[in-house]
């Protein structure tokens, strides 16, 4: 009657307690419950190799049954231990963006899907991302081919500021992770904008592009970076003249740029 007991009360623990525990804690954190898990995993095995002097380890039986239980836990648990569940270290999943919560235009609305999917998977990629409106999802008119056009959703972020998160007709095609840029390297910045005024100059060999004092940069929103500074060329009559230019880039390239003639 005893060892019935005992075998009992071993399967309670394994099928009911210690799946019931690891479900209690997968609620509250994801991390907490792998870690339990992995505990009782590591525990198992070890008295399997040498029996521990407690029950229900104290027999090659009883381990083998914490060991089950470990993985029944991680059966059970599993919907909980998904990203984007409920928990207080976890962020609840929101319920997906449909056609009918969005603006079409001629540009967007033979592209429908790839813009819904688009803009749910900016919402859930792009940890910035606090809040955005599907109404301001729309092609973007300097991105993109007609064989792959670019998109844009506009995002606030936690201290309501606003910033557009971009994405093509490849990227969702190919499942591409919308998280947030990084910033491209300082020197590639003023390459990227250093080309750019020589595109505008008559004479491109003779742009000389300031990195001096006047050459001012900064980090943006989204992985951009703005550069002001100034440049000198020559015109078709050989006549040197300054310019100040602006550009904005990130790492797909060269976004805005701008440029004036200094008197």
């Amino acid at each position: 009657m005893k060892k019935i007991l005992s075998v009992a009360a071993m399967l309670v623990l394994a099928f009911g307690v210690i799946p019931a525990v690891v479900v209690t804690v997968a609620e509250q954190s994801r991390s907490n419950a792998y870690y339990t898990i992995m505990v009782l995993l590591v525990i198992a095995a070890a008295s399997l190799l040498r029996p521990f002097p407690v029950w229900p380890l104290r027999s090659r039986g009883g381990s083998v049954l914490i060991l089950v239980a470990a993985l029944v836990s991680l059966v059970v648990a599993r919907p909980l231990l998904e990203p984007g569940q409920v928990g207080t270290t976890e962020v609840a999943a929101l319920p997906s963006l449909v056609a009918e919560d969005f603006y079409w235009d001629e540009h967007s609305e033979p592209f429908r899907d790839i813009v819904v999917r688009g803009v749910n998977k900016a919402r859930s990629d792009n940890e910035r991302c606090f809040s955005l409106d599907p109404t301001s999802a729309a092609r973007s008119i300097d991105r993109g081919t007609d064989q792959n056009p670019v998109f844009y959703v506009t995002c606030r972020d936690e201290a309501g500021l606003s910033f557009n998160v971009y994405f093509s007709k490849a990227d969702v095609e190919v499942g591409r992770n919308l998280r947030v840029m990084g910033h491209i390297a300082r020197q590639a910045t003023i390459e990227l904008c250093e080309l750019y005024a020589k595109k505008q100059a008559a004479q491109p060999a003779t742009v000389v592009f300031s990195t001096g004092s006047d050459m001012e940069m900064r980090e943006v929103v989204n992985g951009r970076t703005r550069i002001d500074s100034t440049f000198t060329t020559k015109n078709a009559f050989g006549v040197q003249r300054k310019f100040s230019v602006s550009c904005i880039v990130d790492a797909s390239g060269l976004i805005e740029g701008s440029f004036d003639e200094l008197r």
